[in-house]
């Protein structure tokens, strides 16, 4: 599968592991985001997946998203900055009342 459309940046911090995303999230791609969310989960208290560079997000990668949200047996996942394209298509779907999102940042 080509993944070319997809960057996963991972990044193990004190407080959460971090998956951001940047790119296509479809049939694609959500392969790759499955696998770097299962090599990387054990031993996590949080999972922190990041949205803010998703610009395009297809029915398989909201399954994806689905999927992380209620892995079981693993760290809660939680998830942030949606942009404005994945926003409005988990709105519409109504999918974005169902996935667990971390509190804003105050500033």
């Amino acid at each position: 599968m080509d993944r070319s459309n997809l960057k996963i940046d991972v990044r193990d911090t004190p407080a959460a592991l971090e998956l951001t995303l940047r790119g296509e999230l479809d049939l694609a791609t959500v392969d790759a985001v499955r696998h770097a969310f299962a090599v990387n989960v054990d031993g996590q208290a949080l999972v922190t997946v990041d949205l803010a560079g998703v610009t395009f997000i297809d029915s398989t990668g909201i399954r994806a998203l689905l999927e992380i949200n209620d892995t079981p047996h693993t760290p809660p996942v939680q998830f942030i900055n949606p942009s404005a394209q994945v926003d409005r298509i988990l709105e519409l779907t109504g999918i974005r009342g169902v996935l667990r999102w971390a509190k804003p940042r105050e500033t």
